[in-house]
């Protein structure tokens, strides 16, 4: 008689956390490891209050400016309480007269994550 034997991972090999939903380009995004450029140094202390405790941040730039990968390195500091969503899909899934029951978990979802971000 075969025996199935079950493999467990023993924890000595650390596995990478990212937010749900972040893009696979930024799951690696932090702020220790963002590229302060002229202009940006700013943003990236408002980012890191906003993990000590402010309320909201919103941020705002030009094509290019790092917009998302600040967003997604904000959400990879607390990957288990985080989720990222592009607007156009959010806005989407949330329509009426869609899959209804999709839309409501996504309702939910957005209104009990406790750190949420969404890019255009």
């Amino acid at each position: 008689m075969d025996t199935v034997s079950r493999v467990t991972r023993c924890g000595c090999v650390p596995r990478p956390l990212f937010a749900e939903g972040v893009p696979y380009e930024f799951r690696g995004a932090t702020l220790t490891n963002f590229k302060i450029r002229p202009g940006n140094e700013a943003a990236i202390e408002l980012a890191k209050a906003f993990l000590q405790g402010t309320r909201d941040l919103s941020l705002v730039g030009g094509v290019g400016a790092g917009k998302t990968r600040l967003a997604c390195s904000i959400l990879n500091a607390q990957p288990t309480s985080g989720l990222f969503i592009r607007v156009p899909m959010m806005l989407h899934q949330l329509q009426p007269g869609g899959d209804e029951e999709r839309r409501r978990k996504l309702e939910t979802h957005l209104d009990t994550t406790p750190l949420s971000a969404a890019a255009r």
